[in-house]
């Protein structure tokens, strides 16, 4: 509140809206570039552990018809 808020009128203080800057604007986030080989290698560990997933969802499904 500032200073002189007691010799104001009985209003609730509002602050002063920011002032906008034409033609400025943030910089917008961008992750940075994959290479191919980046973007190759991080697809076949995905579909490696894809696969091992698989494995361990037959193997349960097996045990689970044994079972019966």
């Amino acid at each position: 509140m500032p200073r002189w808020w007691w010799a104001m009128p009985a209003t609730p203080y509002t602050p002063p809206a920011p002032v906008s800057v034409p033609g400025y604007a943030p910089p917008v986030y961008a992750p940075p570039a994959w290479t191919e080989e980046q973007e190759l290698a991080m697809l076949e560990s995905q579909a490696a552990i894809l696969e091992q997933q698989l494995e361990q969802i037959r193997k349960r499904l097996e045990e689970m018809e044994m079972k019966k």
